[in-house]
């Protein structure tokens, strides 16, 4: 028996029945066309098994280009779970640098004083608020500084008048807002450190001439205060005929209490008698007690 490479046709199976059935059968005999029978059907079912398997094997390969994602191939699975742990390692780390910059952050010296100190100044403050202390209530009842002072410069001054000058002035402020003291003016006359009250009178007097004692108690050794000197003699101010100007000479006297002193003049016809002036708004007792001998009607 001879064996050959078989090739695929009826040759092959004509040589398969021969080397089976042997050279004393012919082909018309039944077995022999049973065998060529079987071995025709096999083939054929075995080409349509590889026809089958082709095409089974094209359409999987369609499959998998038309949807990579669905690929069961260990590379893709390996991509796919890359990603995620990636994610994962980068969330560690951010966790990790965030718990460290809080535990330096709350172990800084500084940053822990000022919370403590700050604490303590916010009750404080609030406590205060709540429950005033005595010093604050003192504080409350104080009358409200005086803005600004009025009084009258005259005497050997440049430019004598009436003039207002800030709280806390000084004599000689006084002189400098008047065009200042003229060369013959008697500066050792007067205390020129002496503090300003509201409504004085401040006169500068010459070599020779009295000064005027006004209610600072300027010029030691003056005549009584509020009294204008000229060579000795007092001048009462008439209450009934005087001017505001000559109304600010007296002791205690300023633009606004001469303006009231002369509308209660006008509304009520004259001053009848000296007491009248305690009717006028402005004027208490200890004032009505430095005029009485300083004016007359």
């Amino acid at each position: 028996m001879k064996h050959g490479r078989r090739e695929d046709g009826p040759g092959w199976i004509l040589h398969d029945v021969a080397e089976s059935t042997g050279p004393q059968k012919s082909l018309d005999d039944p077995e022999t066309e049973r065998l060529l029978t079987s071995r025709r059907y096999g083939s054929q079912r075995a080409r349509v098994h590889t026809s089958s398997a082709q095409r089974s094997r094209a359409l999987l390969k369609e499959t998998l280009e038309a949807n990579p994602h669905h690929s069961s191939s260990p590379d893709r699975h390996l991509i796919r779970w890359k990603i995620p742990s990636g994610l994962i390692a980068t969330v560690a780390v951010l966790l990790t640098l965030l718990t460290l910059w809080t535990t330096i952050k709350g172990s800084l010296p500084g940053q822990t004083e000022t919370v403590s100190l700050a604490l303590p100044s916010s009750t404080g403050s609030t406590s205060a608020s709540q429950y005033p202390s005595g010093s604050a209530q003192q504080e409350s009842l104080r009358p409200a500084p005086q803005e600004s002072l009025t009084v009258h410069v005259d005497g050997a001054v440049a430019a004598p008048g009436v003039y207002t000058l800030p709280p806390d002035s000084r004599v000689n402020d006084a002189v400098q807002v008047a065009g200042g003291a003229l060369p013959e003016a008697e500066t050792g006359a007067v205390n020129l450190a002496d503090k300003l009250s509201d409504g004085v009178k401040i006169y500068l007097p010459t070599p020779g001439e009295a000064p005027l004692q006004s209610a600072t108690g300027l010029a030691d050794g003056g005549p009584a205060p509020g009294q204008v000197s000229t060579g000795g003699a007092s001048v009462l101010v008439n209450i009934n005929t005087a001017t505001a100007e000559e109304l600010q000479t007296l002791p205690k006297v300023g633009p606004v209490l001469a303006s009231n002193i002369i509308s209660w003049r006008d509304e009520h016809g004259g001053f009848k008698n000296i007491e009248e002036l305690d009717q006028v708004s402005g004027i208490g007792p200890a004032t009505m007690e430095n005029l009485r001998d300083l004016v007359t009607l």
